[in-house]
């Protein structure tokens, strides 16, 4: 145990949870799994804006697909990087049962075709319709005008308000 970033109790994993997501404890491993969007958060010079978009991850790496002109991504450039925050939560009807990651790190554009197509094929295993944005030509035509982004967290936090109300877990 140890201090998370905002001075919360921080989990030891014993692993890396930048390369094994097997080191995400099991409640939120369960909320990844179960989740399918996330919303990623930034500023810009217009001000703060969110944005929530369909998501795969590996170990603290989460990936989307989004048009190159929409805001949260528009101002990155090949090669740069960005701060920004995520967010992935249950939003259910009884307050008691919200539970949820609160992440901050960088944002940045994925290149390269081989990196692309083997994320593909993640988004292929995880969301059923993916298979129809590569077998119907208008879908594979829109699909083809948006880049693959980079999340990676840097520090996160697990709120869950089943085990202690407006309490959150340093995580890393």
């Amino acid at each position: 145990m140890g201090n998370g970033p905002g001075g919360e109790t921080a989990l030891d994993f014993g692993r890396d949870p930048m390369t094994d997501e097997t080191c995400w404890p099991a409640p939120v491993l369960a909320l990844l799994e179960e989740q399918r969007a996330m919303t990623v958060a930034i500023a810009d010079e217009k001000g703060p804006w969110a944005a929530p978009v369909y998501y795969i991850w590996e170990g603290r790496q989460f990936f989307f697909l989004s048009s190159p002109r929409a805001r949260h991504v528009a101002a990155l450039a090949p090669g740069e990087v960005k701060p920004a925050a995520v967010t992935i939560a249950r939003a259910p009807a009884d307050y008691r049962q919200i539970a949820g990651l609160q992440m901050a790190g960088t944002l940045s554009l994925v290149e390269g075709l081989p990196e692309r197509a083997a994320r593909f094929v993640l988004f292929g295993r995880r969301f059923d319709f993916f298979q129809r944005f590569l077998t119907e030509p208008a879908l594979a035509l829109t699909l083809s005008k948006t880049a693959l982004y980079r999340f990676t967290a840097e520090s996160c936090c697990w709120v869950d308000n089943e085990r202690a109300f407006g309490e959150r877990t340093g995580l890393f």
